[in-house]
């Protein structure tokens, strides 16, 4: 973050609000372009959730990841803003548009050639950290689908150490194959459709989460006896329609691809919950 957070505060002084003119350059609509902003944008976001997977080791989870949540939400939302407001002042919206590192071109425009260099190696540190914390992630996801019984029994399978290895070389390989598919793309058109396809696959699970929201509630309701609160069902409701309305901004092409890969995956289901039946 300290490259994103030095180009989005000291970018404040070289700003030009002409370069906010026009403002759309995409050729769509606003509307259009706007779902289409708001699933790209949704990439930033995307492992929010994931803050609940060592709820195990964390003293008082109820409490303390709920607060980390909407805290690391709220300080990233704020890095984000600042550092994609820079630099859309510092470079022409025209510039801005071609550029494959908008952040290392915003630096030269504001300090030189050497700053080029600087954000570079800062964001290839910053994304060989989030490799290695999504590498340890994408273990524990199967792991625990494994343990309720909706995976094949390999992901539940855990080394000497407790390590998830079969979850984490499955999807790691899996992962490079994607890519693999994808090598005649140039780069940010590559970099774009996997962007996309990821937000697709995360949209779907928070569609159903924020529908059993809703469920929960009214079921905890007529438990209790406690009429239910408005905003109880006001903001699973909203995320809901959130969550379809940027399915809708991620293009056909992706909503295509992603729908056949959820597909894809109905095989595995039905084969662990056969082998479930069987064992029993």
């Amino acid at each position: 973050l300290v490259p994103l957070i030095a180009v989005g505060t000291l970018g404040l002084f070289f700003f030009n609000l002409d370069n906010f003119r026009p403002f759309n350059l995409s050729g769509l609509s606003p509307l259009t372009a706007i779902a289409a902003t708001a699933a790209m944008t949704l990439w930033a976001f995307l492992g929010l959730e994931s803050a609940g997977i060592p709820a195990d080791d964390v003293q008082d989870p109820k409490k303390t990841i709920p607060r980390a949540t909407i805290f690391g939400t709220l300080s990233a939302s704020v890095v984000y803003i600042l550092g994609t407001v820079a630099v859309m002042g510092v470079i022409p919206a025209r510039l801005l548009a071609e550029s494959t590192a908008p952040y290392a071109d915003a630096a030269s425009a504001m300090w030189g050639g050497w700053a080029v260099y600087a954000v570079a190696t800062g964001a290839a540190i910053s994304s060989f950290g989030a490799l290695n914390g999504w590498i340890l992630l994408q273990g524990q996801i199967p792991l625990a689908v494994a343990k309720d019984g909706l995976f094949p029994a390999v992901f539940a399978k855990l080394s000497k150490r407790g390590t998830p290895t079969a979850g984490i070389v499955i999807s790691s390989v899996l992962a490079t194959l994607l890519i693999s598919m994808n090598y005649t793309r140039g780069f940010v058109e590559q970099f774009t459709f996997i962007l996309l396809l990821s937000t697709l696959t995360s949209l779907v699970p928070y569609v159903f989460c924020s529908a059993a929201d809703v469920l929960i509630s009214f079921r905890d309701r007529k438990a209790s006896g406690q009429r239910l609160r408005t905003g109880v069902i006001l903001v699973p409701t909203l995320a809901f329609l959130y969550s379809l309305w940027a399915i809708g901004g991620s293009g056909r092409d992706t909503v295509y691809w992603g729908f056949l890969l959820l597909l894809a995956g109905i095989p595995v289901y039905v084969w662990a919950k056969q082998r479930n039946i069987d064992q029993r």
